[in-house]
């Protein structure tokens, strides 16, 4: 018999199943606690007040539900943990606020709302964050070779053809074709980060909602730059996730070469390069090797 984090034990013969619960629930638990809590709290401040601006819930009542998100936020998400009854985060987040606020104030959270398009949200929110991170990344690298490069316009070395020395060139000639591919990928991930940061709030379970809401307010205060229009394509869609997968491999590609080439030239018969000693490993019984 499963225990869970908080001491409870499911129900044999009842929801959830044992093996169900420890492989797919209380894992998938854990990866929502640690990549969605600060999405989910967001896209739960930025629905509130969409929906107190649309006259949906009352001012007093938004306020009531603001102060319960805070709270939660303020305690963290390690203080959620899984039990069965809950299910998932979603469920987790809203009890507690239900808790702090009243079912009649709290349960007015999901109005005009479905898992459907707050996981929808909650993915571009945080596949946005973290796109912003690699573009930083990347430019960072390129602002560090074309330092080096600038320093070594005229330091002259070899061009490797088939693996074998074949014309002179400079140092500076070969990192501007390494970044050059590395330019491309900026571009390739800014053009995908608009593509991301589209709001699907709105599309509810696929077919909107009948309530009045202003999906623009919603996706102005999470920062998109719009919406997904079509309720199908907002919560069923996953194009957007492979062009991320596709466009971090182009990256992968363009420094493969380049950190292949550092590795050659960093071998004893060739030394074009040494690598510093804080980044070097000993052989175990090999003394002239720098591993």
């Amino acid at each position: 018999m499963t225990t869970h984090e908080n001491g409870e034990t499911p129900a044999r013969g009842g929801f959830p199943d044992e093996t169900y619960a420890r492989t797919v629930l209380r894992p998938a638990f854990g990866h929502a606690r640690e990549l969605l809590f600060g999405p989910m709290l967001a896209a739960n401040v930025a629905h509130t007040i969409m929906l107190a601006d649309c006259g949906i819930i009352r001012e007093d009542d938004a306020a009531k539900l603001l102060a319960a998100i805070e709270e939660v936020q303020v305690e963290g998400p390690e203080t959620l943990a899984y039990v069965p009854s809950v299910e998932d985060l979603f469920f987790a987040v809203e009890g507690r606020i239900i808790d702090r606020t009243g079912p009649d104030v709290g349960g007015n959270l999901q109005i005009a709302r479905s898992r459907n398009d707050l996981d929808a949200a909650m993915c571009r929110l945080m596949l946005r964050a973290r796109l912003l991170t690699f573009t930083e990344r990347v430019l960072t690298l390129r602002r560090t070779l074309l330092g080096v490069a600038r320093a070594h316009i005229e330091t002259v070395m070899p061009g490797i053809s088939h693996t074998q020395p074949a014309q002179p060139t400079t140092l500076a000639h070969y990192l501007m074709g390494v970044l050059g591919p590395l330019a491309r990928d900026t571009r390739r991930l800014r053009e995908l980060y608009a593509r991301v940061n589209r709001s699907p709030l709105g599309a509810a379970a696929f077919t909107t909602t009948g309530f009045p809401i202003d999906r623009a307010e919603t996706a102005r205060l999470l920062g998109f730059d719009g919406i997904v229009v079509n309720g199908y394509d907002a919560v069923g869609a996953g194009d957007h996730l492979v062009e991320t997968v596709q466009t971090l491999h182009n990256l992968c590609a363009s420094l493969a070469r380049f950190t292949n080439d550092m590795l050659i030239w960093a071998r004893q018969d060739v030394g074009y390069l040494r690598v510093g000693d804080a980044f070097i490993q000993i052989s175990s019984i090999m003394p002239q090797k720098r591993n």
